[in-house]
């Protein structure tokens, strides 16, 4: 599994535990009821057979650090029981949601949910609200010393803030966007060609594009593209919403 841009909770229903393959082969059993934080490689996941049923809620970094209130750094390249961070009262929601009798009902609720802890939850920094939305609409090729310019802070003030309310740094942040961008344009059905999209996506040529995949993918520009359906935009299954990260409220600089 390539990193995300998005800290993603994973709520299943009803299916069997995920596995994380460590380098050394084991397996270990990942939560049903995860938050998996922002990560800067590759994990291999083992995912069970049959059918399956639950929910992904994608979140901008900043978001779940108002949402969780805990310092992201913390879950950084981590899949942490839910439990863990929001108590008991997660596990009365998941009971909810089992027990909705449509997909609509679940949304409603969870939106209901969600809003309600947030108004009790941090504020994060205006700067890293900011910071990550310019980054991100950058696809991360903005550079770090003028994002920091840009937002009227010092570079080392907007590092320490990204990696307690983002979990990476503003460098190791950008590099995933960049990946992310590639890996969208990679399997475009106009096929651009991986020199094009190095100079696209702010790599510095086609051996930089290829390293950041080998680290990020565990593969190839080339290899990826032929083992990907040509196209990157999600489609949510039937049952589940199609929506962006979920963008929250920040507060003022400290």
């Amino acid at each position: 599994m390539p990193p995300e841009t998005a800290v993603m909770v994973a709520i299943s229903f009803r299916t069997a535990a995920r596995r994380l393959v460590t380098p050394a082969g084991t397996q270990l059993a990942l939560p049903t009821v995860a938050v998996v934080g922002l990560h800067d490689r590759l994990q291999m996941i083992q995912q069970p057979g049959g059918p399956q049923e639950g929910l992904m809620i994608a979140l901008t970094p900043p978001g779940a650090y108002s949402l969780l209130g805990v310092p992201m750094h913390e879950l950084a390249n981590t899949s942490t029981h839910l439990t863990d961070l929001a108590g008991q009262r997660i596990l009365h929601l998941v009971e909810q949601l089992i027990d909705a009798p449509s997909w609509s009902t679940r949304f409603k609720l969870l939106d209901h949910q969600l809003l309600s802890w947030l108004q009790a939850g941090r504020r994060a920094d205006a700067a890293v609200v900011e910071g990550w939305r310019r980054l991100h609409g950058s696809h991360g090729t903005l550079p770090v010393g003028e994002l920091a310019a840009g937002l009227g802070c010092s570079r080392r003030y907007l590092e320490k803030k990204f990696r307690e309310q983002v979990g990476l740094s503003p460098k190791t942040a950008a590099r995933v966007l960049r990946f992310q961008r590639a890996a969208y344009l990679l399997t475009r059905t106009e096929l651009p060609s991986c020199c094009a999209i190095a100079h696209r996506c702010g790599y510095a040529d086609h051996s930089h594009l290829d390293r950041d995949f080998r680290d990020l993918a565990g593969c190839t520009p080339t290899q990826l593209r032929r083992s990907l359906p040509m196209t990157l935009e999600r489609q949510a299954p039937r049952g589940v919403a199609a929506a962006g990260p979920l963008d929250l409220p920040c507060g003022e600089r400290g």
